[in-house]
């Protein structure tokens, strides 16, 4: 049952939470979009992309030299909207949501020391993946951000929902 319990809590609260962050630190704020109405294909599919230029208005050498162009106003809006309302979690010295903070308000004493080990594997986690080197090395533009090592996100910054 404890394994169970931290797999959910790791999966829905660390890997849930990085996944968001990570996307919002990476692309949202630089990029502004997150809702594009074509979706990928490479541009040897000749009948999709002859659909998406008669849909758009575009040629699709227009569409080659500026893939901006397949953007909308209300896909900037809707996510303009999403990053508003949902997603710029505010932290509030008052009220403590990061996940190593978290009280379980276990009465068992077994299950308060499973508690304490989740949190300090996850410290001892945490700090191994700021010193492991990427299998992929991608170099930053100028003043673009990266990850630490393999840290997508620091332990510290992860609260403990994504429902601010």
């Amino acid at each position: 049952m404890i394994d169970v319990i931290t797999t959910f809590i790791h999966q829905v609260g660390v890997v849930h939470y990085c996944d968001h962050t990570s996307y919002l630190k990476y692309f949202a704020f630089e990029y502004g979009c997150m809702s594009i109405k074509a979706p990928f294909e490479t541009f040897s599919n000749t009948e999709h992309w002859s659909e998406i230029s008669r849909e758009f208005g575009r040629s699709l050498d227009e569409i080659k030299e500026n893939p901006a162009v397949l953007i909308r106003q209300r896909d900037v809006m809707r996510t303009r909207c999403f990053l508003n309302i949902f997603v710029d979690y505010i932290p509030n010295p008052s009220c403590d949501l990061r996940l190593v903070s978290t009280d379980y308000c276990f009465e068992e004493v077994g299950a308060m020391e499973v508690a304490r080990t989740f949190i300090s594997d996850l410290r001892a986690l945490d700090g191994s993946l700021k010193t492991e080197d990427s299998p992929v090395e991608i170099s930053a533009a100028s003043g673009e951000e990266r990850a630490t090592g393999l840290q997508i996100v620091p332990l510290d910054d992860i609260v403990r929902t994504i429902c601010f």
